[in-house]
């Protein structure tokens, strides 16, 4: 490759060799990607030459791209269509309405989201006069598919506490630690008042996993889940809420002895930054 000669183009050309010309090119688009983006670039060392300069070139072209675009309401985005409100139409003509804005909504590659099942008019009204309202870049990528989800307007607070706890309740049924990882907070407390951060608390739990091969006939029961705002409602809004019920599963050790574990369990949860993460927490078979 250190005899190959740089082909010509439209770009400076800093060596006559093409490893040199790439290195060059490629240290100085790593200087501009710092630059101009305010962050922070490592190369891969598994990455050729090649493919990090074509690399660097596109977030480059991307983001010069992005600073350009403007921000219009997804009504504009749709073309403005005429659509009459919700409470105008009977359920069959609501029916073949919201089937025609399901079809222009496909068409300009939007997608709207709603975590529980919501029916034809409740789902109407909310794009037609809610996010028809809201702005949005008019970046159109060919593949690239705009998402938009209901709860990130109105959070579902019970649903999310109860998904949180749902899914970490199925780790521990596997013996994994990614619930845990996601969402206990980064500090919280146990029921004997001691603190700990999240990674001593994953250790623990590897801890217990490693005393067994499996956890067997595992199941829950949901008693409750209840929660207050502490401020106002908004993507940022802060609260605290819990979960609790019963929890009973067998826990199979390397001898092939079986115990068998039942009891309570509850999650205490705190909202900060627009997300939920367990603060403290009493599991059956954990703590007791």
């Amino acid at each position: 490759m250190d005899n190959e000669q740089y082909p010509p183009g439209d770009g400076e050309k800093f060596s006559d060799d093409l490893s040199e010309h790439l290195r060059i090119e490629n240290e100085i688009l790593r200087l501009r990607v710092r630059a101009e983006l305010d962050g922070e670039y490592e190369s891969d060392p598994q990455l050729s030459p090649e493919l990090e300069n074509e690399f660097l070139k596109n977030i480059l072209a991307f983001e010069q791209r992005y600073a350009r675009i403007k921000m219009l309401q997804v009504a504009e985005l749709l073309g403005n269509p005429c659509l009459l409100p919700a409470d105008k139409l009977d359920d069959k003509a609501l029916s073949a309405a919201f089937r025609n804005l399901e079809a222009l909504l496909s068409e300009k590659h939007i997608v709207v989201e709603f975590s529980r099942p919501r029916d034809d008019r409740f789902k109407y009204r909310f794009i037609t006069e809610e996010l028809f309202h809201h702005e949005t870049d008019d970046m159109n990528i060919e593949g690239v598919t705009k998402y938009f989800n209901y709860e990130e307007f109105h959070p579902d607070h019970e649903e999310e506490i109860a998904d949180h706890t749902i899914r970490f309740l199925g780790d521990w049924f596997q013996r994994s630690t990614v619930a845990a990882r996601w969402y206990l907070d980064e500090y919280f407390v146990q029921p004997d008042g001691q603190v700990f951060s999240r990674d001593a608390m994953v250790d623990a739990f590897n801890k217990v996993f490693a005393s067994y091969v499996s956890f067997e006939e595992s199941g829950y029961a949901m008693d409750g889940v209840e929660y207050e705002m502490l401020t106002d409602e908004g993507p940022a809004s802060e609260g605290l809420g819990f979960a609790e019920g019963m929890i009973r599963y067998t826990a199979v050790l390397e001898n092939g002895e079986r115990k068998f574990v039942e009891g309570p369990f509850k999650f205490d949860f705190t909202r900060t930054a627009g997300r939920w993460r367990i603060k403290y927490f009493y599991l059956s078979g954990f703590n007791g």
